[in-house]
């Protein structure tokens, strides 16, 4: 015995069409298959909520289910708008079950169910520049190629266009198995929506030919490696003349043999004597884009860190520079002679045990003299 159509939709018998679309809607959502996968009973349930609000959503098809029941069906289906407004109503509500779960409009059977705008695609190009290019900023010129509508056709694809016959110029069919209406792209026009009698000789329908072009970007100083720039309307056309893309081109910074990065601060190793690491001095440092001097303090460290303010880099957001950071390197004496050893070792008698407090510069020559 079948189902009362109003408790599959829970409703009453007097109830509205709105209220009957509100709660075919609701329970259209819920027991919809790709929301239930997995759960084999789904799709019946949902079969028969469709079929319930196909009936009662046609003020024709609910008075012959009034008078007599699932007999009425029997008698016709009038001019058959009930089932082509479910259609739509399934649409809408599958579009905004796809919007609220953040993904795309598909459906169970991976064809679009809304047919995307005629955009081209997008392009990607990889540009390197140096260290010393992300200090200053630099403008970068390079060839690329792009589809562009052909100019044999002026981006038609052909001659003598006419509007697809079989999808009505939508770009779309649309299949109806059972109670679901799917919609996928038309297999005449290829979802074009239109025709060429005559085919391009030049572009072969595609209405579009590749191209170079020439292009000079500004790569803004500060510029972090592998950062991206959009520019806008630079990428491949659309068929038909569709809007184009756009142009990615991303940017690799060349690795530097003396500095490395950290944000906005730069580091190095900086080499100096022993002598100037035990009594002081000054010594010249290179920053990036200058040379500068510095004062080393007297019985400098190995580890020392010494800051240069202002001698980093800026950001593409904050035009003040970072700081360069020198990490001190105490260059060690090689190939002594014998009279330079007996004169290191005497130095190094002469400052006692008391510098064994604490491992330092001192310590670390001693370290060295004694595997002479």
């Amino acid at each position: 015995m079948s189902r009362n159509y109003y408790d599959v939709l829970g409703v009453a018998r007097n109830a509205t069409a709105d209220q009957i679309k509100k709660a075919y809607r609701k329970l259209a959502m819920k027991y919809h298959p790709d929301r239930n996968l997995g759960d084999t009973s789904i799709k019946a349930k949902f079969q028969e909520i469709a079929h319930a609000y196909d009936i009662l959503s046609d003020d024709t098809s609910r008075a012959k289910y009034d008078r007599f029941g699932t007999d009425g069906e029997k008698m016709g289906s009038g001019d058959g708008g009930a089932a082509e407004n479910q259609g739509g109503d399934f649409n809408s509500i599958f579009e905004e079950m796809f919007k609220r779960a953040g993904g795309s409009n598909r459906s169970s059977s991976g064809e679009s169910v809304y047919r995307s705008q005629n955009v081209g695609e997008d392009i990607y190009r990889k540009i390197t520049i140096t260290l010393e290019e992300v200090l200053t900023g630099v403008d970068k010129t390079f060839n690329y190629m792009v589809n562009t509508p052909c100019k044999t056709c002026k981006g038609k694809g052909g001659e003598n266009i006419t509007t697809c016959s079989f999808c009505r110029g939508t770009g779309q069919q649309r299949v109806s198995p059972g109670f679901i209406t799917f919609t996928s792209t038309c297999p005449k026009c290829n979802g074009q929506g239109v025709l060429a009698e005559r085919i391009c000789q030049s572009c072969f329908g595609q209405t579009t030919q590749s191209t170079k072009h020439t292009i000079t970007v500004k790569i803004p100083a500060g510029i972090e490696d592998q950062n991206s720039l959009v520019l806008s309307s630079k990428g491949h056309y659309g068929f038909s003349q569709g809007r184009p893309g756009a142009l990615h081109v991303i940017v690799a910074i060349e690795k530097h043999s003396i500095f490395t990065r950290n944000g906005r601060d730069l580091s190095r190793q900086l080499p100096i004597s022993f002598m100037t690491a035990c009594i002081g001095g000054n010594v010249d440092v290179g920053c990036l884009d200058k040379v500068l001097s510095m004062r080393i303090k007297p019985e400098t460290q190995n580890t020392s860190i010494y800051k240069i303010p202002g001698q980093g880099l800026s950001s593409v957001n904050n035009s003040a520079r970072g700081d360069l950071l020198c990490h001190i390197h105490i260059d060690v004496p090689v190939n002594l002679n014998e009279e330079q050893r007996a004169k290191l070792i005497d130095f190094y008698n002469s400052l006692g045990h008391k510098q064994h407090v604490q491992k330092g510069i001192f310590e670390s020559i001693g370290e060295f003299i004694r595997e002479l």
